[in-house]
C-alpha cells in the first residue's frame, strides 16, 4: 500500500484505502477462530460469517450497479448477504470459512481492476439513483464501499472483545 501522501489521483488514495481496510479486516478475521465464527456480540447483531458473505456480495452489487463486470458467486449468496438479509446461526446454512474469505478476495479484485480501468470521467460519472444516498459518483461509491467494510469489521472486533481476544492493532 502507498502512502496517503504519496498518492497522485483521486483514485490512488481510493484503491489504497480499500486495501487497507482489507488488510485489516482480513487481519480480523484470521484471528476468529472457526468456533467464534457463528458469535454475535451481546447475541445480537452480524456474526463474521455473514459479515464475510455481505463484503462479497456488496462488493458485486455495486460494482455491477456502476456498469463493472460484476462476479459470479454461488448461486444464493444473494439471498444469504444482501442488506436486511436474515442472519442465520446455523453454520450448515453458509458456504465455509475458505469459501467466504474467497469470495471477498474475488469481489475486491473485481472492483479494484475495474477502477483501474476507469479515466477521470468515468471515476466522477454519477451513480445509479438506488446508490444516490450511499455514494454520488464512483470515486465516492470506491470510498464508501471502504467505510462500510470497516463498519462491519468493527461487529467481528466486537465478537473480538466479547471473548476477550486481543485486539488488532494496524
Amino acid at each position: 500500500m502507498q502512502r496517503v501522501a504519496e498518492a497522485t489521483d483521486a483514485r490512488a488514495i481510493a484503491l489504497d484505502r480499500l486495501a487497507w481496510v482489507r488488510q485489516f479486516h482480513e487481519s480480523i478475521l484470521a484471528g476468529v477462530p472457526d468456533d467464534a465464527l457463528f458469535a454475535r456480540a451481546g447475541g445480537a447483531g452480524n456474526h463474521a460469517m455473514w459479515v464475510m458473505g455481505h463484503i462479497a456480495s456488496t462488493d458485486a452489487f455495486v460494482l455491477g450497479a456502476l456498469g463493472g463486470p460484476a462476479p459470479s458467486l454461488p448461486a444464493g449468496f444473494d439471498e444469504l448477504f444482501s442488506g436486511g438479509s436474515k442472519v442465520f446461526d446455523d453454520p450448515g446454512v453458509y458456504p465455509d470459512r475458505d469459501e467466504m474469505v474467497e469470495a471477498m478476495r474475488a469481489t475486491r479484485a473485481a472492483v479494484v481492476r475495474w477502477a483501474k480501468s476507469l479515466d477521470g470521467d468515468g471515476l466522477r460519472a454519477p451513480t445509479p439513483q438506488d446508490l444516490q444516498p450511499f455514494a454520488p459518483d464512483v470515486i465516492s461509491a470506491l470510498h464508501s464501499l471502504g467505510a462500510h467494510e470497516m463498519f462491519h469489521a468493527g461487529q467481528v472486533a466486537s465478537v473480538r472483545a466479547a471473548r476477550h481476544m486481543p485486539p488488532v492493532m494496524f
